[in-house]
């Protein structure tokens, strides 16, 4: 096993899991559908103009595209890579009943169920998001994982709350996030940022290409 923990505690994986989704994985929902609804109305008898192009839907380049949402939530981490970090291999997929517009996720625990890594696949949201809210976050880091850009951004300290999340721009217009939550006890001995990327690292190649 590549992780090691003590057992024996009564760690709420779950919960703290889409408490996380909702600081860190739910993004300025407000400005963004202020930018969505803004909009500038011509008068009566006002001349036609051709709009401008639509700008492309990330700034961010996305080599070899994939289309996470085209498979089952927990099927994004295989069981072998899930193995490989020292995980169970069946992850298990929890719904965020505290808002329903955000994705459910997938969580796989070490067998003691100390340490949790969840994935979870975001439609319609693009890591330029992240890049120009960079000043909401305490932890923020530009990362590029297996040749796919991706950041780490988090509205806490990762070191002192041992929850770190990480978003992996699967195509334009898609993000996974993917999460670890690790005992503050344990923080010394596993990383949950180290986690959260190899957790990423370790599956994006079994992903479909997105069409």
């Amino acid at each position: 096993m590549l992780i090691e923990s003590t057992g024996g505690r009564d760690f709420a994986v779950s919960i703290s899991f889409r408490g996380f989704l909702l600081r860190s994985g739910a993004l300025l929902v407000a400005s963004v559908s202020a930018v969505l609804v803004t909009s500038c109305s011509l008068g009566s008898g006002a001349p036609e103009t051709t709009p401008a192009p639509s700008p492309p839907p990330s700034g961010v380049e996305v080599p070899n595209p994939k289309d996470a949402s085209a498979v089952d939530v927990c099927e994004l981490l295989p069981a072998q890579a899930a193995q490989g970090l020292g995980l169970s291999p069946e992850g298990k997929k929890s719904e965020n009943s505290l808002n329903e517009d955000l994705a459910g996720n997938c969580m796989w625990h070490t067998p003691d169920g100390a340490i949790a890594v969840g994935l979870a696949s975001h439609g319609d949201r693009t890591l330029q998001s992240y890049y120009d809210n960079s000043a909401d976050f305490v932890d923020f880091e530009k990362l590029d994982i297996a040749g796919y850009p991706a950041v780490r951004a988090n509205t806490s300290d990762p070191k002192s709350d041992g929850g770190c999340a990480i978003f992996l721009a699967s195509k334009s217009d898609q993000v996974v996030q993917s999460m670890s939550i690790v005992p503050t006890a344990d923080i010394n001995s596993v990383d949950p940022c180290d986690l959260s990327k190899r957790a990423l690292e370790a599956s994006v190649a079994s992903w479909p290409a997105a069409n």
